[in-house]
């Protein structure tokens, strides 16, 4: 992934310039979820995901931000190295319900639709 950052031009004559970090990538494997909630709200902010392929286990959270000024991507960007499938997705979503969805592939954006299969 490619990262712009506006850190510039907060105020007349700021001196800060904006950033733009580039990813000359590896070749490696990476996996993209926005989650959509139903019981839960609605970007499933507090959801906590559990990713496992092969002997690595991922953990992520959706955060509406940290910081002053700044805010998380709602989607969940996740490499996976050299793995070639997800094994499982296990998403606890805010509400209670826990979703499980395996045999995923890999390189793709997925929409998680809480309580429903992919």
């Amino acid at each position: 992934m490619d990262i712009y950052v506006p850190v510039g031009g907060a105020f007349i004559g700021d001196q800060w310039h904006n950033l733009f970090y580039q990813n000359a990538g590896a070749g490696n494997n990476w996996l993209t979820l926005k989650l959509v909630g139903v019981k839960s709200n609605r970007d499933g902010i507090g959801a906590k995901v559990t990713l496992r392929a092969g002997d690595s286990v991922i953990y992520r959270e959706v955060s509406g931000g940290c910081g002053f000024g700044s805010t998380n991507s709602l989607a969940l960007e996740i490499g996976l190295k050299a793995h070639t499938k997800v094994d499982t997705l296990e998403i606890a979503w805010p509400s209670g319900q826990v979703d499980i969805h395996r045999n995923l592939s890999v390189n793709q954006k997925l929409v998680v639709t809480e309580g429903k299969s992919l």
